[in-house]
């Protein structure tokens, strides 16, 4: 491969730390990219160079890109503060087919801004980490918990195939966390559950961890999530 290939780039969904690991490990120049459809393709991407040293951000803004991160009340986040990203581009779409008005998509504000599902932080030098989407942000106890964080951490402990957390309907709490995964062989819920202990606050840690066979999945490759929260919620 390093013979025939000087660079690869990712994209579309959030790469396994698994997989990052091991193309660290074979020196892969490897570029994690930040983009959509709406802004044609990507507007962050890391540095190959950045990747090989171990940083597990999508990169910085590209020059003709203006990426921003803001709270819910509209106000820029500070330094490491998660927030809703929004895109200023040249590349922006016009708008969605369909809709009355190209020029007034409801995805655009006045300042052509396309405001995203997705939630990040930028640290002090520009990089931007991705967390997970708005829309699958779950509420426990007035705590927000970030489904991509707490996979991330599952991830890491080598011990599952596949993953993906979800928010659970919970009288007490509201919501609470589950934990559907693909297990490797020896793996149980107790040991993923002490794995986990002292690495994630105690909000975040999933209250039940469902085993599955195999998580379902879109053409694309992406998570079904309506069909796994059913399969969650049909499990208890």
């Amino acid at each position: 491969m390093a013979g025939s290939v000087s660079y690869c780039a990712s994209g579309g969904a959030p790469a396994w730390s698994e997989l990052l690991d091991q193309a660290r490990e074979q020196h892969i120049q490897l570029a994690p990219t930040y983009g959509m459809t709406e802004t044609a393709a990507q507007v962050v991407t890391l540095k190959p160079q950045d990747f090989l040293a171990g940083n597990n951000s999508v990169g910085q803004a590209l020059p003709h890109a203006k990426v921003t991160v803001y709270q819910d009340l509209g106000e820029v986040c500070a330094i490491n503060q998660p927030g809703l990203i929004t895109i200023q581009t040249n590349s922006l779409m016009w708008g969605y087919y369909g809709e009355s008005s190209l020029l007034n998509s409801t995805a655009l504000n006045p300042d052509r801004c396309f405001q995203t599902d997705d939630l990040g932080y930028f640290d002090q030098q520009g990089y931007l980490t991705i967390i997970g989407r708005n829309s699958q942000k779950i509420i426990t106890g007035g705590e927000n918990v970030f489904p991509g964080e707490i996979e991330l951490a599952i991830q890491a402990t080598n011990l599952v195939e596949d993953v993906c957390v979800v928010g659970l309907p919970d009288r007490h709490w509201g919501q609470v966390v589950a934990a559907v995964y693909v297990p490797k062989p020896f793996t149980s819920a107790a040991l993923l559950n002490a794995k986990l202990q002292g690495q994630l606050s105690s909000y975040k840690l999933p209250k039940h961890w469902i085993e599955i066979p195999q998580i379902p999945r879109n053409p694309q490759g992406k998570i079904n999530r309506p069909q796994l929260e059913e399969i969650a919620k049909s499990s208890l």
